[in-house]
């Protein structure tokens, strides 16, 4: 049977039958694209490159920034079910992100905040989702709360969590979903 769907497979590829360019094209528009936004070294290209496995994203050290550009990156890369779109860390020095909001916003179906629960100083990232919110393209909000661990007291690390939370909800609303990550092998999540 699976010889059966390779063939289908390479039947329908675009590059063996040129015919079907334009559907193809028209399917790749329309993948679901989860945009991860949040400050340099949040941990944004860490998730993707651990969801994804693919080990061509490239992460940052600590708060030295390693996206300089947007990136697409599908999943699975042969036939994608979703994109992920990595984009530059806000708060970087002369970084004015409201060209790529603008871009981003247009092709992305949701949004992943990926904040650092360590860091209160979120006001680059609340201001980028205050122009997000304002354009009504982007409906869908997931904050990823990173390095949840670094915070040893457990009722400190809830409070940095919630204080968070809280600030992105006064901004967007409250139908967010929240998720802590340290290491992107320790996942928990909340309905916040």
């Amino acid at each position: 049977m699976n010889r059966f769907f390779k063939k289908v497979y390479q039947y329908i590829n675009p590059s063996v039958n040129p015919d079907l360019a334009p559907a193809f094209d028209e399917w790749q528009k329309h993948i679901p694209t989860l945009w991860l936004l949040g400050k340099t070294g949040a941990g944004k290209s860490t998730i993707i490159q651990t969801l994804t496995g693919n080990s061509l994203v490239e992460i940052g050290n600590g708060f030295q920034p390693c996206t300089r550009t947007a990136h697409h990156y599908l999943y699975p890369a042969e036939n994608p079910l979703v994109c992920f779109l990595d984009t530059r860390g806000l708060g970087e020095a002369d970084y004015d992100p409201a060209e790529d909001i603008a871009m981003c916003s247009g092709k992305s179906h949701a949004l992943m905040v990926v904040m650092k629960a360590e860091e209160p100083e979120q006001s680059g990232l609340l201001n980028a989702l205050k122009q997000i919110k304002r354009s009504g393209a982007i409906k869908h909000l997931l904050v990823i709360h990173t390095a949840v661990n670094s915070i040893v007291d457990i009722q400190e690390r809830q409070r940095a969590i919630d204080y968070n939370h809280q600030r992105v909800m006064d901004v967007w609303g409250d139908k967010t979903r929240t998720m802590a990550i340290e290491n992107c092998n320790n996942v928990s999540t909340d309905s916040g």
